[in-house]
């Protein structure tokens, strides 16, 4: 039987869900939910979709769904998250789940007593070279961790609110590191011990495009760079990594995988061993994604389900609260 759900919120992301949805089997649109008068009209104009119903609020919809996928700004997700727990919906909330970090724990209460299924959208754990890195980890061959280096850099236009707020590289795209660096080290936040942002001068952003923050996992010091202007070479969306260990180097680079072995031998080219990245399982990330939202609502709670669940996401999300208040003890002291 097909999962009958609820879109909230039809921007350039909604319709990327609403399209992928259309195309996979055992899932059904039973509803849109959307605010803009020209969006609704985009619907309306669509062949695909015109005859879906729209709604102002999901507090309008009254027909039994199994689930809504929330991709409206991030400012509105726990307000409309409360609406859909209180109608005993499943919800999969994009990304990332709220800056209002005082109003989750009223959440997870609420979702925990109507036994609803929350899951965030973290879906660069479906990118299968960093779960070669969490693997090679966990065989041992690396030994014991001390340094991870992580640099992301590419030129990113979104013409939408991410240009306008004042930390958008921080808040729309380190989250995702945060959680791939827990993800792969199995680890949690000890400390952030410095956390810096700018933006250059000839920035198309408003806001800080540029971050740069040191952090503390247990034993292991991070250090990670994040730009949305990068010039230079764009990687990957998980970035270069560097993971230096007691037995060798670990890398991720341009979709590789390499380990640099040897305690006492510097890097030589007969030490190089690649490892095989798997196929990924799906055409797009947001399908892995949809895969485990079924599985969730199915009560099917494997590994990778619970990795994104909201009590897993909470622990990513302390990262960007951390780092946040690190921002504003600095701009505080500035101002004294």
């Amino acid at each position: 039987m097909s999962k009958k759900v609820i879109v909230i919120g039809a921007g350039k992301l909604g319709k990327r869900w609403i399209d992928y949805i259309l195309e996979e089997e055992g899932w059904e649109i039973c509803g849109i939910v959307e605010t803009s008068e020209k969006v609704k009209e985009e619907i309306k104009q669509n062949k695909k979709i015109r005859g879906i119903p729209i709604y102002n609020d999901i507090d309008e919809v009254n027909e039994n769904v199994d689930g809504c996928i929330i991709s409206t700004p991030p400012e509105s997700h726990l307000d409309i998250a409360k609406k859909a727990i209180l109608k005993n919906i499943n919800i999969l909330c994009e990304k990332p789940l709220t800056f209002d970090f005082d109003k989750i724990d009223e959440i997870l209460k609420l979702k925990n007593e109507r036994d609803v299924v929350f899951l965030v959208n973290q879906n660069q754990r479906s990118i299968p070279q960093l779960k070669v890195l969490k693997e090679f980890i966990k065989s041992g061959r690396l030994g014991r961790i001390c340094y991870i280096s992580i640099y992301f850099s590419r030129i990113m236009r979104t013409y939408d609110w991410r240009e306008e707020i004042s930390q958008p590289v921080l808040i729309d795209m380190s989250i995702h590191h945060f959680d791939d660096i827990r993800y792969v080290i199995e680890k949690e936040l000890g400390k952030v011990i410095s956390c810096f942002t700018f933006n250059p001068e000839y920035s198309f952003y408003k806001g800080d495009s540029c971050v740069s923050i040191s952090m503390v996992f247990d034993n292991i010091f991070v250090d990670y760079y994040a730009t949305w202007i990068g010039k230079g070479i764009q990687t990957d969306w998980t970035g270069y990594w560097t993971i230096e260990g007691e037995n060798g180097v670990l890398y991720l680079k341009d979709c590789k995988v390499f380990f640099v072995y040897g305690k006492d031998t510097p890097l030589d080219s007969d030490k190089i061993e690649y490892l095989n990245i798997p196929k990924e399982e799906f055409k797009d990330s947001l399908l892995w994604t949809l895969d485990k939202f079924k599985k969730a609502i199915e009560k099917n709670m494997d590994e990778e389900v619970k990795g994104i669940t909201i009590e897993e996401n909470i622990k990513s999300l302390k990262i960007l609260e951390e780092s946040l208040k690190f921002l504003k003890r600095r701009k505080d002291e500035r101002d004294r």
